[in-house]
């Protein structure tokens, strides 16, 4: 019995390991989509804040309007975005 028994050892340790790396590789994927997600959303705003400058024409408030579109893009993340980010 005993040779039997330590066959079955080493299908155990295969599928366990087999295992363990679908849900790596699973939380790799929902990560990076996650990522993408986040990214998609901040190019969108990035587009629509652009937009709304770009319509209030050769102004003054036009030029205040894209000097904070480029502030905003040096600034450090928010604390949503950070533990967004994080995850």
């Amino acid at each position: 019995m005993a040779p039997q028994h330590s066959k079955i050892w080493p299908e155990v340790l295969g599928v366990l390991v087999i295992v363990g790396m679908l849900v790596l590789f699973y939380q790799a994927v929902i990560t990076s989509m996650q990522q993408g997600e986040l990214h998609r959303m901040a190019v969108a705003s990035q587009a629509e804040a652009t937009w709304h400058c770009n319509t209030l024409g050769a102004t003054q408030a036009s030029q205040n309007c894209r000097l904070q579109i480029t502030s905003a893009k040096a600034a450090p993340p928010s604390e949503p975005q950070r533990l967004a980010q994080s995850r």
